[in-house]
């Protein structure tokens, strides 16, 4: 197995998976890196261009880039170790203050009781998946 890949990534290296005759001012071993990550994929990395491309079955696949995204101040994230972070503007993070991210629908149903049921009437449940404007368009209090 590992013989055979060390074959892969040489002769990879040597063709440039499919280098076009037009580029013949750098030499394949100047232009391209070749990379295997831990799961055993192969990476090709064109030095020039910044392009990579997966080697899988012989046949090299471009990875497309992700589209750039627009950061907003004061937005949340998640990181890949699950902890929250806000971003804070000119490319800097924190983490984010402790605060409760999902909501009890139980708790929430509980507090519309506890400030709208103080007369004594009966306070409508909300329905399930329905917002807090919805229910108060539905129970008249908006």
């Amino acid at each position: 197995m590992t013989k055979s890949i060390i074959a892969l990534i040489l002769l990879l290296t040597v063709t440039g998976c499919g280098l076009d005759s037009k580029s013949k001012d750098t030499s394949s071993f100047d232009r391209y890196q070749i990379a295997i990550s831990s799961d055993g994929k192969v990476y090709r990395l064109d030095k020039k261009s910044g392009e990579t491309v997966i080697i899988e079955n012989g046949v090299c696949k471009r990875i497309k880039e992700p589209e750039p995204m627009n950061l907003t101040i004061n937005s949340l994230f998640m990181t890949e170790e699950g902890k929250i972070i806000q971003y804070t503007g000119k490319g800097a993070f924190k983490p984010s203050t402790p605060r409760q991210l999902t909501l009890d629908l139980d708790a929430i149903d509980a507090e519309i009781t506890r400030r709208q049921g103080k007369d004594g009437e009966t306070v409508p449940k909300r329905l399930p998946g329905e917002t807090i404007p919805d229910y108060l368009k539905r129970t008249g209090q908006q």
